[in-house]
């Protein structure tokens, strides 16, 4: 899994920081489940973590030759796609509410 997991992040383009944003776990977790330092990565975790690296558990555990995700985790690829663009500019409420606004507008236009 170690390697997995790894491979993945890198693949992605991902550093520890990055990957730390996006799973709201710490850079020192995550260089330890990388080097097999913490062995036992509780399920809660390896979810998010295959949720971030897009994807299945079962692919991470070494249990699935197929790296793709499943169409839930795929529906949330999206979400985290869109929080790493947007971490950079810490939007305000205002500017979140105003985005969504906009999102919300465009969704309509093309249903």
């Amino acid at each position: 899994m170690m390697e997995r997991l790894k491979r993945r992040r890198k693949e992605l383009g991902y550093s520890y920081q990055d990957l730390a944003n996006l799973t709201q776990m710490s850079k020192s977790t995550l260089q330890r489940y990388e080097t097999g330092g913490i062995k036992n990565i509780p399920l809660s975790k390896l979810d998010v973590l295959s949720q971030a690296l897009e994807t299945s558990r079962e692919w991470l555990m070494g249990w699935d030759e197929k790296k793709e995700t499943s169409s839930a985790s795929r529906q949330n690829d999206g979400f985290f796609r869109l929080k790493k663009g947007l971490e950079p500019y810490q939007l305000s409420e205002e500017d979140a509410d105003f985005l969504i606004a906009v999102f919300e507008a465009h969704k309509q236009k093309n249903t």
